[in-house]
């Protein structure tokens, strides 16, 4: 979304009329928010322009490790430009492990949900889909995009003994055997 800021009053600005946001581009970019003429014309000295965005994890994101380097950059003008911006995003996964109790064979159909640290402990939502090579995994779901029929996300479910779930912040998880 975008937004006007004008001191400490914020306010949001509308797409119709004054910007597109396009995803087919060519410059190697993810999307670009390119605002009309008419939109800039009415632009004040002092006046800011604040975008927001959320990013969702796809099957190339970087598990644990470097993270995934995110940039962001303003033209405007003719041939003007701010200064790169960039950050780290760093996310963790965790694998779990479904064996008889002598450790030695695979057990299927275990059925699991993960709750964070916070006392009482928050359900995390997830969402079951595949990794780059087609293999089921789990991704933690944005709550505002669930379906109406599963408001709680995906329940995990053990396939061959094992199953990945991804997309954590750096933190403290339980798991619940169902």
């Amino acid at each position: 979304s975008v937004a006007m800021l004008n001191g400490t009053t914020e306010t949001p600005v509308s797409m119709a009329g004054n910007y597109e946001i396009i995803t087919s581009c060519t410059d190697g970019c993810t999307f670009e928010i390119q605002f009309t003429d008419a939109f800039c014309n009415g632009l004040k000295n002092g006046d800011n322009i604040v975008v927001y965005y959320d990013a969702t994890l796809n099957e190339n994101a970087v598990i644990a490790g470097d993270g995934d380097n995110n940039m962001a950059k303003l033209e405007f003008g003719e041939d003007h430009y701010t200064t790169q911006d960039s950050v780290t995003t760093h996310t963790y996964g965790i694998e779990i492990i479904k064996t008889n109790e002598s450790g030695t064979t695979l057990l299927d159909g275990a059925e699991f949900y993960i709750y964070d640290a916070i006392e009482g402990g928050n359900l995390i939502p997830v969402v079951k889909t595949t990794d780059a090579d087609g293999n089921p995994i789990y991704k933690v779901a944005d709550k505002t995009k669930l379906p109406e029929d599963k408001p709680n996300g995906d329940i995990i479910q053990v396939t061959n003994g094992q199953i990945k779930v991804v997309g954590f912040d750096n933190g403290t998880y339980y798991l619940q055997e169902e």
